[in-house]
């Protein structure tokens, strides 16, 4: 996925971290950014035309809301590299990736899973417009999680969900916001 690259004529984040994070960060193959996509850089140049000739305004990093952003992605960031085994696996064909579907009881949406040796991080998207309570089924044999106790732990928020024999779990997600949940075997 690109979120952006010379040719465009916009930028595709614009602050969003369901784009970021869900399309970008977390999906296989972590992209490079050099525009100011990760604090939501302002359009200056009029008319808009190839991205590259916009100057990056470093000082609009530390304004809010773009500062808000910023940490956000530096938290996805600090997550993706907390979990290399499961990140940073690149198998030689796209179709080996450790990825899987992650159903809830959402129509619109798709959730995914990436996972490795009997861990797994689901990555779950709102974009809604009002925070709402998620039903996440855990892809079990599909993404290796054999154990019948699982831990899942809310990655972005730093807390633990629960702990126990599952198949299922619910968390709320604010709008326009991910669920990123570790689940593991419950020691």
């Amino acid at each position: 996925y690109q979120l952006t690259c010379h040719d465009s004529r916009r930028f595709i984040s614009n602050g969003d971290p369901v784009v970021f994070g869900y399309q970008a960060l977390f999906s296989p193959f972590i992209p490079l950014w050099f525009l100011g996509e990760e604090w939501n850089n302002p359009r200056t140049v009029k008319p808009e035309v190839w991205s590259y000739i916009n100057p990056v305004d470093w000082k609009a990093r530390d304004q809010a809301p773009n500062r808000n952003f910023f940490e956000l992605v530096k938290r996805m960031i600090r997550i993706r590299r907390t979990y290399p085994e499961i990140f940073e696996y690149f198998p030689a064909r796209v179709k080996d990736s450790n990825i899987c579907k992650v159903e809830t009881d959402r129509k619109d949406g798709f959730s995914y899973a990436r996972y490795r040796n009997g861990r797994a991080i689901l990555i779950v998207p709102n974009d809604g417009k009002t925070a709402e309570k998620f039903r996440i089924s855990i892809p079990g044999k599909t993404a290796g999680i054999t154990s019948p106790s699982v831990t899942v732990r809310d990655l972005l928020n730093e807390c633990l969900l629960f702990s126990g024999k599952t198949t299922a779990f619910e968390a709320e997600i604010p709008a326009g916001m991910l669920g990123v949940y570790l689940v593991e075997p419950a020691n």
